[in-house]
């Protein structure tokens, strides 16, 4: 029997045939339609099969069907957004090893009066103002980290006897920290961020498994109902050679060469 991969999802059901089940797949991608059953009695020559009523057909190939459902799947729009979510997480994880920025500004004013005659003045009053800017890191690698400064800092007094006012001070520096044993092989951010990476994999293959299984359904629910279909051309062919036959057997019992009770 050939199955042509395009088909017609028109068929009509027969009283010879018992009602094939269509599978429609695709939201609505084959509309299958009915014809009312036989009319006539056993005693007549011949049963007239009705018209077909006419309506929409819509041709459709098996990967076509297959593109419909993997696109109008709720459930594999949401598999689709898991590895997102995933890839989000992994940012997450991996933000502890981002560089960071951090400063400061700090003033301070204060005075006293002299208790000697070197004070330099009546009340002697020292102003500080200080600021620092830097930047540190956690690294990937070790447990190790870094940290970059700048201080800077600006100091006024009302001592006649300074030789410096105002006084000004910069200082750049550099830390660097790696723990011998603690952290080395592993700790809390890469086991996150491994974490975070096995489960980007696990919604990979879960949405692979969606859409196999997807596919796999809607081409067995394709060719079932091709089978349905032909079986039903089949069945009708049947209803033919059974009409003929009783056309016959009718013609040898008018004739005397059967009995009437072999009719029935």
């Amino acid at each position: 029997m050939r199955v042509e991969k395009c088909f017609s999802a028109r068929i009509g059901l027969t009283a010879a045939a018992t009602a094939a089940t269509l599978f429609v797949f695709g939201a609505g991608a084959v509309r299958a339609q009915t014809a009312p059953t036989i009319s006539g009695a056993a005693s007549s020559a011949t049963v007239a099969l009705p018209a077909q009523p006419q309506g929409p057909v819509r041709r459709i190939s098996i990967n076509e069907a297959v593109a419909m459902a993997l696109e109008q799947n709720i459930d594999l729009q949401v598999d689709r957004i898991d590895p997102q979510v995933q890839d989000l997480a992994i940012s997450v994880a991996r933000s502890n090893w981002t560089p960071a920025l951090f400063s400061n500004v700090r003033t301070q004013s204060q005075s006293n009066p002299t208790t000697d005659i070197f004070g330099g003045a009546a009340s002697l009053t020292n102003e500080t103002l200080t600021s620092q800017a830097g930047l540190q890191q956690q690294l990937p690698w070790g447990g190790g980290n870094y940290t970059a400064f700048w201080n800077n800092g600006r100091t006024t007094t009302s001592n006649i006897f300074s030789t410096f006012n105002p006084q000004l001070s910069s200082t750049l520096g550099f830390n660097y920290t790696q723990p011998l044993l603690r952290n080395f092989k592993i700790d809390a951010t890469r086991q996150q961020v491994l974490v975070s990476r096995k489960n980007r994999e696990i919604s990979d293959v879960q949405l692979n498994q969606s859409i196999t299984i997807t596919t796999r359904n809607v081409k067995n629910a394709y060719w079932d109902l091709v089978f349905a279909i032909n079986n039903l051309a089949v069945q009708r062919q049947s209803l033919q050679l059974a009409q003929q036959s009783f056309r016959d057997n009718r013609a040898r019992v008018e004739i005397g060469t059967m009995a009437p009770l072999d009719i029935v």
